[in-house]
Parts: C-alpha cells; structure tokens; sequence
C-alpha cells in the first residue's frame, strides 16, 4: 500500500512512503501538517476515539500499521539451497563430483 486516503467531516488523511518510511499529510479547516508517526497525527487531529468518525480514522490507521508490518514480513534468503529456484550451486541437483567441469570453480553470492 503506497499511498491511501481517509476523509470524513472536514478532515482528509493521506498516508505515503518515501525512502524513510510512512508519512502522514493531515488536513483540517485552515490548518495543514506532515506527521512521520500515528500517535502524533493523533494528538494534532483532537478527534475524540468513540465517535463514528473517531473510530473510523483510527480504523484506517491500523489498517495501514498491518499492511506496512505485511510489507516488512521477513523474505527467504536468495542463495539458501532450501529455497526452490535458488542461486546456491547446492539447489540444483546436490553437490557436485569431481567428474563435473565446474567442480573447482566457486560461486560467489
């Protein structure tokens, strides 16, 4: 999820990634401002949390904390010869014996 948007009574929500991460562009009536983290949009927003739309945006803002955790599920390393299609020499077809032509090369990962 790269770029999202919540509005709802006057206050519209954009959340975004750059290279360091997820930011928060929040407007309300005649006031505009960047947030890096959820707590203080939060606090900057003064929306009280059992209200419709109290519950809604902080609704969104989880949803986007599970998408971003999601995104950041760790990934099989590339050259680990467990993995199917990997690049160790060790996936494809076991080790290799010494009648093999690459037998003496090295493969460097």
């Amino acid at each position: 999820m790269k770029h999202a948007r919540f509005s709802a009574c006057g206050v519209w929500l954009d959340a975004n990634l750059d290279l360091s991460g997820r930011y928060f562009t929040a407007w309300k009536p005649h006031a505009s401002a960047h947030f890096r983290d959820a707590k203080s949009l939060l606090r900057w927003l003064a929306w009280p949390p059992k209200t419709p739309t109290g519950d809604a945006i902080r609704a969104w803002l989880s949803e986007i904390a599970a998408a971003d955790a999601q995104r950041h599920e760790p990934v099989p390393p590339v050259g680990d010869a467990q993995v199917v299609d990997s690049w160790d020499p060790l996936a494809h077809g076991g080790a290799l014996d010494a009648a093999d032509p690459n037998f003496a090369t090295r493969t460097i990962l």
